[in-house]
């Protein structure tokens, strides 16, 4: 349930019209291969895939498997209550997934919420790297060495736990 983006305006790629008529289709994953180890999420997440293909509305509130639990976090709530909750959910093998809207803001207090938890939970960004490209670009316009230094170890501490204690200088 991933697309690429970015290659007509934004907008996922049509396979069909941009890479088919010159790359042959290898085959299809048509397993949930992430969920093997549960097989009720896993069946849910193919029909969820299926009815997306169709062009279907998917109502994640309803006729979800009982290992889905939707809790809502308001943006508002300090982030301690936020770790909290995250941290209430984890502890068992369980696997938190956390979405979050659109604003840079709201994207940003995930990635921080991340970090905060030391590899307990993950805050990936978005498909089309916007902060990794940043990153790069104002790496390629550093001035010198030690300013492209800089650059990478600031990004460091945005991607990586424990950056800040061991570069501290």
């Amino acid at each position: 349930m991933q697309a690429i983006f970015d290659f007509d305006g934004g907008r996922p790629v049509d396979w069909t019209a941009s890479v088919y008529p010159d790359f042959n289709c290898l085959g299809k994953l048509d397993f949930p291969w992430r969920w093997a180890d549960n097989p009720q999420l896993a069946a849910w997440l193919k029909d969820v895939r299926t009815r997306i293909q169709a062009g279907q509305q998917v109502d994640l509130l309803a006729n979800v498997p009982r290992c889905v639990v939707q809790h809502r976090v308001n943006p508002q709530y300090l982030e301690p209550k936020q770790y909290s909750l995250l941290m209430g959910m984890l502890g068992h093998d369980d696997s938190v997934i956390a979405l979050h809207g659109g604003a840079q803001q709201l994207k940003n207090k995930t990635h921080l919420l991340a970090r905060r938890m030391s590899g307990r939970f993950s805050s990936i960004e978005e498909i089309e790297g916007k902060e990794l490209h940043g990153f790069l670009k104002k790496l390629g316009s550093a001035k010198n060495n030690q300013q492209g230094f800089l650059l990478a170890v600031e990004f460091a501490k945005k991607c990586f736990t424990g950056i800040a204690g061991v570069l501290t200088a």
